[in-house]
């Protein structure tokens, strides 16, 4: 709680000029960020910095959002996402939380993940180069190389569906 509190005083102290900007959502996105804080009954806020690395925090988590078009049995994760929200959920004294919602056409399924315990576990993401899209906006078909993992969904600490 001391480390976490330092930090924040740290990174409120030098981003003074940022602090009335949060993270943006999609529509999907803020019902599963909705449906978690609701799930794990707790007071989430979105991330202060609206280039922040993950999506939302609270004193004891932070969060990471997904949502997806299709579902698949074993989630992707970028590297870079990974290793930053793992290593910042370390130094701040919380556990990384990852969520991802699939769209199921009637519904929205969300598993959540607890990566920090994962990594407890010592958890084979099966971490490999793989040819993607930069980003998710639609109609760019540029493409690189990025460094990903899978979460099979069975290793799930919950699942919400949200009614759409």
């Amino acid at each position: 709680m001391k480390k976490y509190n330092q930090l924040h005083l740290l990174i409120d102290t030098l981003d003074c000029e940022n602090m009335d900007k949060r993270k943006q959502f999609t529509k999907h996105e803020q019902m599963v960020f909705d449906a978690v804080a609701e799930k794990f009954r707790r007071e989430v806020f979105p991330a202060k910095d609206p280039y922040s690395r993950f999506d939302g925090e609270d004193e004891d988590y932070i969060y990471e959002i997904k949502y997806r078009d299709n579902h698949y049995q074993k989630t992707l994760i970028e590297f870079d996402k990974f290793a930053f929200n793992h290593m910042y959920s370390y130094v701040t004294s919380r556990e990384f939380i990852y969520c991802v919602g699939y769209d199921m056409e009637d519904y929205i399924k969300v598993f959540i993940f607890n990566v920090s315990r994962l990594c407890v576990h010592e958890y084979q993401f099966g971490w490999e180069w793989r040819e993607m899209p930069l980003n998710s906006i639609f109609g760019n078909s540029e493409k690189i190389n990025k460094f990903v993992g899978y979460i099979d969904c069975k290793e799930a600490i919950k699942s919400i569906t949200i009614k759409t």
